[in-house]
């Protein structure tokens, strides 16, 4: 631009410049020269980039460094790049000019110069920064004259950069580069699942699902979509902590924080207001009353916030203990790239509240029969994609299927993990202890022993179609293997059934609470309170003896629950001292 040259430029993934070129500036009211140096960020001829660099830091005496970075609407995105070109010349932060180029796609130009320049400062608040704004529509005399003034204020000097420390920085940039890549892409992915939520959110507004149903879809799209995002987050800071903690860089981790819940409150807010009550309306008793995921207690919040809190105060006493899973009545899956939600049965755990009432100890094992049901459901629809996947393989694109070995197995070792800790579960709550009868001592140990091959069969099962290259869906071992499959998900199902049948063997008390402890209602197990569903507006009412749920929430308005709460528990001490 200010040159007249014409050497090899422009954007994409690699870099074009890869010589030097001292070149004169053809414009302004005084001469001078730039050095063009090779760009520091591409993955192409790493190595000579780097020496091609440090010569032309080193090898003449310079007035100024001058860093080019493109205008961002994400300020954050411009002290990212100006990161990345200081690191080989920190000690010479001082000879340092930010030019930010294509300003004219600034919607507000001054104020965004500012915001760039308070962007910096906060980072660096003991610094004092040079910067110059500029498009191709600016005069170019006019930039090459406010190039020169920085000039003229800076001495001529050789800047001293060792080999080794400039090959310490390098290695310092190029871990931060790493991060940086790993970060563009956490980007990309959040914006893929930003839309794949949204067209659904479309989807659910287009189809006749009823109210109640609709409002459970957008509560539950709005806790999958917070999940996926923090799934995404904490691969990120279990691939790269270790190298922002040697750096003590930890500036993309609290961007993509931000990011995080930036996007997540943007959703959040565009979701409820979809919904036929508010999710922040303390009155209403869909938010107020809500199911313990582990034992499924209900409970009526009266304080305290929508974060974590606890079922009861039961002591556990078991050995092995699980996170329990929210009781949604639909779940979500993707197909073709799109997410559309199913409809999950109708589970005695949801629906049998005397039997939760009446024996915890059977409500909990079916709990986890239902639990292990919906496991074999989604187990059952894997196998229903990879044949579906083995027959359209040839009308599916390369880059399609190039990823479709690795989720597949991801997935499928998901649904056998779910099937293990589920199995251990079991075994703890008595299931298969000593009875009083031996023939019904047998009946348990038998099945514990055949739940027990079946659960092994399936490891193996795993390690095949991991080891094997079913996934590559080769079709001269796909049809085979698949039947393989189909057949060890079919022995599960009995097995399932048989468990089902076990439920009259297994009433012995092993939920017993501390003697001590009086108040010992619920499992005492932890959850978050707004990630879980609603419970269904008919036993809401049902509880409160009215019709509406307007009514209810009328009560909860009059009446000072707290001022209950005290009174129960003065009532429970009184008795317990008593």
């Amino acid at each position: 631009m200010l040159c007249g040259t014409n050497h090899e430029s422009g954007s994409g993934r690699q870099s074009k410049t890869r010589q030097l070129f001292e070149n004169p500036v053809n414009c302004g009211s005084y001469p001078f020269k730039v050095v063009d140096t090779p760009g520091v960020d591409s993955q192409v001829d790493t190595f000579k980039h780097a020496v091609l660099l440090k010569e032309a830091l080193t090898g003449t005496p310079i007035n100024t460094i001058f860093f080019v970075i493109k205008y961002d609407s994400r300020f954050d995105n411009i002290l990212l790049d100006y990161l990345k070109l200081l690191t080989p010349v920190e000690k010479y932060s001082h000879k340092i000019v930010v030019m930010i180029s294509h300003i004219d796609l600034s919607k507000s130009s001054n104020s965004d110069k500012k915001e760039i320049n308070d962007v910096f400062k906060e980072e660096y608040p003991d610094k004092s920064f040079n910067f110059i704004f500029y498009s191709e529509k600016d005069d170019r005399s006019e930039i090459a004259d406010i190039m020169h003034s920085y000039l003229f204020k800076m001495p001529a000097e050789t800047l001293q950069i060792s080999d080794e420390e400039f090959n310490l920085n390098f290695n310092i940039y190029e871990m931060k580069a790493k991060i940086k890549a790993a970060y563009d892409k956490f980007l990309r992915e959040t914006k893929q699942i930003e839309d794949d939520y949204t067209n659904l959110i479309k989807d659910l507004n287009k189809s006749d699902i009823n109210t109640q149903e609709k409002d459970e879809i957008l509560h539950m799209s709005i806790v999958s979509f917070k999940n996926e995002l923090e799934a995404l987050t904490e691969q990120f800071i279990g691939t790269h902590g270790a190298n922002m903690q040697e750096l003590e860089s930890y500036g993309f981790a609290v961007m993509m924080q931000k990011e995080k819940i930036k996007l997540c409150t943007e959703f959040t807010t565009n979701v409820s207001a979809m919904m036929s009550y508010s999710l922040l309306d303390t009155t209403d008793p869909r938010n107020m009353i809500k199911r313990c995921p582990h034992c499924q207690e209900v409970w009526f919040k009266v304080t305290g916030c929508d974060g974590s809190t606890s079922c009861g105060k039961r002591p556990m006493n078991r050995a092995y203990d699980i996170s329990g899973k929210t009781f949604w009545r639909f779940t979500f899956v993707r197909v073709e790239r799109r997410i559309q939600w199913q409809k999950i049965e109708e589970t005695n755990a949801r629906n049998n509240s005397q039997l939760q009432t009446n024996n915890p100890q059977r409500s909990e094992v079916i709990r986890i029969v239902s639990e292990l049901q919906r496991t074999l459901r989604q187990m059952e629809q894997l196998l229903g994609d990879i044949r579906a996947h083995s027959v359209s393989q040839s009308q599916t694109s390369r880059e399609e299927t190039r990823g479709y070995p690795e989720r597949a197995v991801l997935e499928f070792r998901h649904v056998y993990e779910q099937i293990g800790t589920l199995y251990e579960y079991i075994k703890t709550l008595g299931v298969f202890q000593r009875r009083r009868i031996n023939r019904e001592r047998r009946y348990a140990e038998d099945f514990a022993s055949r739940f027990h091959h079946m659960y092994m069969e399936l490891e193996q099962l795993l390690a095949s179609i991991k080891n094997s290259g079913i996934l590559q869906l080769r079709a001269d071992m796909e049809e085979r293997r698949r039947e393989h499959i189909q057949h060890i998900a079919f022995r599960l199902h009995h097995t399932l059934r048989r468990l089902d049948e076990l439920l009259e063997y297994t009433l012995t008390d092993n939920m017993s609470q501390s003697a001590s402890d009086t108040k010992g209602v619920g499992c005492g197990k932890s959850f978050v309170w707004k990630d879980q569903p609603a419970v269904e507006e008919e036993k809401i009412k049902e509880l409160f003896q009215v019709k509406t749920i307007e009514e209810i929430k009328e009560i909860i308005r009059r009446n000072d629950y707290r001022q209950m709460r005290a009174e129960y528990e003065r009532n429970i001490d009184s008795r317990r001292f008593t």
